[in-house]
């Protein structure tokens, strides 16, 4: 909105000073021949800015619709993004029950305690979560040249990404390591930044506009 009004401004400034003109020709001065050179030029100072106004008006418009578009895909790919992860995370942890509208926050939310009884270390796990870091960061990427997520959304998606990044690093190195604390922490802030997630885009959005049931797959 700034930026459309920072272009029309110009014509408008042009639009009110050819009013003005004109009303001075009418009102003040009185030489016909003056008054008719004087009333042509308020009238270019008047018609111009009109139709540049007029093409800023729908490019505006236009360009909204496109926005708008351009984010409901991208919402689209990246929550079906976002599911996919939550699929692994609870395969991972080998849980049976479905989750749906009503379990899916109470999952994300679960305890430290509890993600270290379920879930299990594998290796190619890692890998999956790294692809999905990858994924999402080519996405940001794509925002970046178009500008169409809002400022919250690419917050939390920043952490998402980052956090797939520390959880899939430490399930790379448990070999050597045998740190199962730092996954149980990984885990947990990984499914903290997801439930940010689903809380701002809404759970029953995600799963309703997707006609997509969590269900374990492995």
């Amino acid at each position: 909105m700034k930026t459309f009004i920072l272009r029309v401004t110009p014509y408008v400034i042009a639009l009110f000073a050819g009013i003005v003109i004109y009303l001075c020709a009418q009102y003040i001065v009185k030489d016909d021949g003056l008054n008719n050179l004087i009333i042509n030029v308020a009238s270019g100072l008047v018609s111009v800015p009109l139709v540049f106004i007029c093409y800023e008006v729908v490019d505006e418009i236009c360009n909204r619709n496109l926005k708008n578009t351009l984010l409901s895909q991208l919402v689209f790919e990246l929550n079906y993004f976002i599911i996919d992860i939550i699929n692994d995370v609870k395969n991972s942890m080998s849980i049976t029950e479905e989750l749906n509208e009503d379990n899916l926050e109470q999952f994300l939310d679960m305890e430290k305690k509890d993600i270290r009884k379920n879930m299990k270390i594998k290796p190619e796990l890692a890998e999956t979560l790294k692809g999905y870091k990858n994924q999402i960061t080519n996405l940001l990427y794509k925002d970046s040249n178009m500008s169409v997520l809002p400022n919250e959304q690419i917050r939390d998606l920043l952490r998402i990404a980052k956090k797939l990044g520390i959880i899939s690093k430490e399930l790379e190195v448990y070999p050597k390591t045998k740190n199962r604390a730092a996954i149980d922490n990984a885990a947990y802030d990984l499914m903290q930044t997801l439930g940010d997630w689903v809380d701002y885009v809404d759970s029953g959005k995600i799963l309703a506009h997707h006609g997509f049931t969590l269900t374990k797959t492995s």
